[in-house]
């Protein structure tokens, strides 16, 4: 008789062909294109792509119909999204001023350094963040 060891699909994995432990060579990658954009549970519920969503920093929409991977897209440079689950461009968030990120795909915020500021919302570049005197600069926003 031969045994099959199952394990839970890792995180940014599914399996549609079981609804509890399944064989991780079953497991499908969320976002078959950029696996490290999108996540699922850990705990071996993910038996749809349904159950998969993007990472904080990524966008993309809900799977429908026979869709079998989603796509997450990196929030531009200048915007951010801290939390996963974004289904739509528009949940990526600008920066606030007082702060920036140069980067794609960001789930935060760079504070401006010490001394400095940027007036600009969505900066993204350190560039922007110029000097004031400490008792000038605005202070730095609550959530970055």
């Amino acid at each position: 008789i031969e045994e099959t060891v199952c394990t839970n699909c890792a995180a940014g994995k599914y399996n549609e062909h079981a609804t509890l432990n399944t064989a991780a060579s079953r497991c499908v990658f969320c976002d078959s294109a950029n696996p490290s954009r999108a996540t699922s549970p850990a705990d071996g519920s993910a038996g749809a792509v349904s159950a998969c969503h993007c990472k904080a920093g990524f966008w993309g929409p809900a799977a429908t119909g026979s869709t079998t991977t989603i796509t997450c897209t990196p929030c531009a440079a200048g915007k951010f999204r801290s939390v996963p689950g974004a289904a739509d461009i528009g949940d990526c968030r600008s920066c606030r001023p007082g702060t920036y990120h140069g980067s794609i795909g960001a789930s935060a915020c760079t504070l401006c350094p010490s001394g400095t500021y940027s007036s600009s919302s969505g900066a993204t570049n350190i560039s922007t963040c110029v000097l004031c005197l400490d008792s000038e600069c605005p202070p730095p926003p609550p959530h970055v």
